[in-house]
């Protein structure tokens, strides 16, 4: 396909336009100026309505809300499919206080990894692995393949957890 010649009368009318395409003017015609749908919305904070307009929205939205009853009974529904809910209690794996110690223990080690020093990709491992004990001095920040090693088949977790368990207190020992 052969590229066609533009003429000069051509070439000028498309400067032209780029030049309308990024001055402010061209981008936003309305700058400054309120914007013609927006006249006389009633939708703003601090808007009054009517009782009789009151009356209309109350009759319009019927049936789209649920009342407190139907929300407690959808809420107890919603406990039985819930994987997280079992005979009603939360199954939520983390104890109390566990964002908590997750920060101390990243300020503590410095957010590196405690057997390699690396500072990418850390987590907080639970030495005793028992993801309810949040104590700080149960955390210790790992990166990922040093915490991807620990919970290996191949690692004895209770050799880990004396490993572990002396790199914490060395550190808090000392000053």
């Amino acid at each position: 396909m052969a590229k066609r010649k533009l003429t000069e009368e051509h070439k000028k009318n498309i400067s032209i336009g780029k030049l309308k395409q990024y001055s402010s003017s061209w981008i936003n015609p309305m700058k400054g100026r309120k914007r013609p749908d927006l006249i006389g919305n009633t939708n703003k904070k601090g808007y009054k309505h009517t009782e009789e307009a009151k009356r209309k929205i109350a009759e319009a939205s019927k049936g789209r809300f649920l009342s407190l009853k139907g929300r407690k009974i959808l809420s107890e529904r919603m406990k039985k499919n819930n994987h997280f809910f079992k005979n009603g209690e939360n199954r939520n794996p983390y104890g109390f206080g566990h964002n908590y110690m997750k920060v101390r223990v990243l300020k503590r080690d410095e957010y590196k990894c405690r057997l390699c020093n690396s500072g990418e990709r850390i987590f907080v491992h639970h030495i005793d692995f028992d993801k309810r004990n949040n104590v700080v001095e149960n955390g210790i920040c790992l990166c990922d393949k040093c915490h991807g090693f620990i919970h290996s088949k191949k690692s004895n977790n209770f050799d880990w957890q004396k490993k572990l368990k002396r790199l914490v207190n060395k550190d808090t020992l000392q000053p």
